[in-house]
């Protein structure tokens, strides 16, 4: 196996295995605790919450009410009167013509949603992890290369220095030769320095930024051998338009977005609920009743052009949805 390294003395800590091979360093794109995953597991769990939420509003709800009242009668002097009131009622939400039933399948779909984007910022942060990967092994690659050069132009200087004294070499020709190693040696430093940033941001993909990695396993694979293994275009477009979750990303978006504008539809539902009141007042009265229960019925009529506005925002929000998919479909394609 071809190994990477840096030079003794600049390797750093042991928690990554060393060497480190791109097998183990794509292995950890999955890793929950990096920030950009938690982030999304957030959204995620939020998004359950946001469900949750609109379950638990079409189940029952009870409500204690209490009032502590005194009231003085003109008709009777100074006289007061208790007028306490305690009531207990009891709401279950019937039917509301499919409203939170889209209610629902929207939230559901935000989970899916959620969770694609976990799995899609996973995807994405292997080809980064790749990318950094290989940024290593090139300056790794550089830097023997920079070693080389400077070797060389070492050499070269020495030998006119060690003959300067028998008169072939003047003054000026060895400053010449000094300022000629003096740039591959910059270069060097260079080189050396970007060894140490490109581990740091290896680290930083990985999460690992307490280990930086020293010595690195380069893949064997060549890419002849990559070519070899890729199927005809249209076999690879095909594929890429079916798998890419970027593509399913923005599928998803257009079916929620359609869901949104149905939901806007029946902004102004109705809603039928049954209502289950005791009441017990301080204060007899000829039509007091301590029990009611009846079905409520309600139909907004008129809201001045809102919701019509919203369901044209949601339409918009539909069309915006459908046109970033179909760029994205070219670009995949491209």
């Amino acid at each position: 196996l071809l190994t990477s390294s840096l030079a003794p003395g600049l390797a750093w800590g042991a928690e990554l295995p060393q060497p480190l091979t791109l097998q183990h360093a794509i292995s950890l794109a999955a890793s929950a605790e990096h920030p950009s995953l938690q982030q999304l597991q957030a959204t995620t769990n939020q998004a359950r919450i946001a469900l949750e939420q609109i379950e638990s509003r079409q189940g029952a709800s009870v409500d204690l009410t209490g009032r502590l009242r005194w009231k003085r009668l003109q008709q009777q002097g100074d006289a007061t009167l208790d007028d306490h009131l305690l009531t207990l009622s009891a709401r279950k939400p019937l039917y509301d013509f499919g409203y939170s039933a889209l209610e629902s399948q929207i939230a559901s779909a935000w989970i899916g949603q959620r969770q694609s984007e976990q799995q899609q910022q996973i995807e994405s942060r292997k080809l980064l992890i790749l990318e950094n990967f290989f940024a290593v092994l090139l300056t790794d690659l550089q830097r023997t290369l920079d070693d080389e050069t400077m070797t060389i132009a070492y050499l070269r200087f020495k030998k006119k220095e060690d003959k300067a004294p028998t008169g072939l070499y003047s003054e000026l020709d060895l400053l010449q030769a000094e300022s000629i190693f003096q740039d591959p040696r910059a270069q060097q430093k260079l080189s050396e320095m970007e060894q140490r940033l490109t581990r740091i941001r290896l680290a930083e993909v990985l999460n690992h930024t307490e280990s930086i990695p020293s010595a690195l396993t380069a893949p064997t694979t060549t890419p002849a051998e990559i070519v070899s293994r890729l199927a005809p275009v249209e076999e690879v477009q095909q594929s890429a338009r079916a798998d890419n979750r970027q593509l399913q990303h923005l599928q998803q978006q257009i079916e929620i977005a359609r869901k949104e504008v149905k939901k806007e539809q029946r902004g102004d539902h109705p809603e039928l609920d049954a209502v289950v009141e005791w009441r017990e007042n301080s204060r007899v009265t000829s039509t007091k009743d301590r029990w009611r229960a009846s079905l409520q019925f309600e139909w907004p009529l008129f809201d001045g052009g809102a919701n019509q506005q919203r369901v044209a925002l949601a339409r918009e929000s539909l069309t915006q949805a459908q046109s970033a998919l179909e760029a994205e479909q070219r670009r995949v394609s491209e």
